[in-house]
């Protein structure tokens, strides 16, 4: 990330300040010097606020007011703003997987209104986080889904503590008097932020916690051996499907015919009744027509099998 100018408004001590930071290819540096208590540090956290929001302030905010202290006993509210615009080299796709870096520049504005307060209870309300990309053309604004990674990108957070510093940090972390435990875990942590290690921690713990829910989901169950015995199952049901359809033609054709035999037995009853010797005729038909009846209910319980 280049700093390339910041407007700072009633944040604490700094009411209206506007930074132009040198971003020239042979002045590449600016120097902030006061006054002790006239605002330095204000201003680094200012800065810090307005990339990172409350959770940069110390304690995140809670009882860390933004209020100007001298401002309290003529306005019960005031817009807290901090406006900074950067530039960074972004990794663009290109397609077909392709890259190309690109230097782009942002605007991004902070701002939240605050009120007066004389207790430690700090009312915060209306928090805004805007951010723009600047080009020949003008601005076009972000999409909200985008700001937190573009500024992610741009500076992470774990690093902005080495980014942003101060004498006094600076001083703590040199200082003699600190033991060397002390000075070891100093410097870890500022090449743990360096070397982005934080992310591959966070990678590990995803990781495992990915592991740990498929091996919770994974049991013991023997399903080959289950398959086989289905497929088994399914195979004697086909088996058994083909017999009964065989006994189902058989019995179709059966019934056909002692259809076919009780009708022309009913139109020679017909005709020899007209005769005579209805008794005997009548029996002969009872009997045709069991055996028709016999028929249809073994046809039934062959299509109706009890599949167990």
């Amino acid at each position: 990330m280049k700093l390339i100018r910041a407007e700072i408004v009633n944040f604490r001590l700094l009411k209206n300040l506007t930074l132009d930071f040198s971003y020239d290819k042979e002045k590449r540096l600016t120097v902030i010097r006061a006054a002790n208590e006239s605002g330095k540090t204000t201003c680094k956290t200012a800065l810090l606020w307005g990339l990172f929001g409350n959770r940069a302030l110390p304690g995140e905010g809670r009882n860390f007011a933004l209020f100007p202290s001298d401002s309290k006993e003529h306005a019960k509210r005031v817009e807290v703003s901090v406006e900074i615009e950067f530039e960074n080299n972004l990794v663009v796709p290109m397609g077909r997987g392709s890259h190309q870096i690109q230097k782009k520049r942002f605007r991004l504005k902070r701002s939240c209104i605050e009120y007066a307060s004389e207790s430690s209870e700090i009312r915060r309300e209306a928090e805004s986080e805007l951010l723009y990309e600047v080009n020949s053309e003008g601005t076009v604004k972000v999409p909200p889904s985008q700001v937190s990674s573009i500024i992610e990108n741009s500076l992470p957070e774990a690093l902005k503590d080495v980014y942003f510093t101060d004498g006094d940090s600076a001083m703590s972390f040199i200082e003699a008097a600190a033991t060397q435990g002390v000075k070891r875990r100093r410097v870890s942590r500022a090449i743990e932020a360096l070397l982005r290690l934080d992310i591959l921690t966070d990678t590990k713990r995803q990781l495992s916690n990915a592991a740990s829910s498929f091996s919770s989901k994974i049991d013991n169950t023997d399903y080959k051996s289950q398959l086989i015995m289905l497929n088994d199952r399914i195979s004697g049901w086909e088996e058994d499907i083909e017999e009964w359809e065989s006994e189902h033609k058989e019995l179709e054709a059966n019934i056909a015919q002692h259809t076919s035999e009780l009708g022309s037995i009913s139109k020679k009853i017909e005709d020899i009744l007209k005769l005579g010797n209805k008794e005997k005729l009548v029996l002969e038909k009872q009997e045709h027509e069991k055996r028709l009846k016999r028929d249809r209910e073994n046809e039934k319980r062959t299509l109706s099998p009890d599949v167990a």
